[in-house]
């Protein structure tokens, strides 16, 4: 008699290896086509700032996003506001 207890604990080993359907063929190519396409989580435009640089903004929600997400990424930046209602990001380090 067989011993059964590997196929009953779920040892990968023990079970034959089938070949995959066509529908896992395809998803396993969607899946790796997304990740072909797919940017490194670390990059972030805001990493392409000069330190230095200024940009304007025409909203203050927009220019604090800006800053929040430098400073997430290890870096620092200041709002001014301009005397035309628009706003600058410069970023600091």
């Amino acid at each position: 008699m067989k011993d059964l207890t590997a196929i009953l604990m779920g040892d990968p080993g023990v079970h034959p290896r089938r070949a995959p359907t066509q529908q896992e063929i395809d998803q396993m190519k969607l899946r790796t086509a997304y990740e072909q396409k797919r940017v490194h989580a670390r990059w972030s435009p805001l990493r392409d700032w000069k330190i230095g640089e200024v940009r304007t903004f025409a909203t203050l929600r927009e220019a604090k996003a800006k800053v929040s997400g430098l400073y997430v990424k290890g870096m620092c930046g200041s709002i001014r506001t301009k005397p035309d209602g628009t706003y600058t990001v410069t970023r600091m380090h």
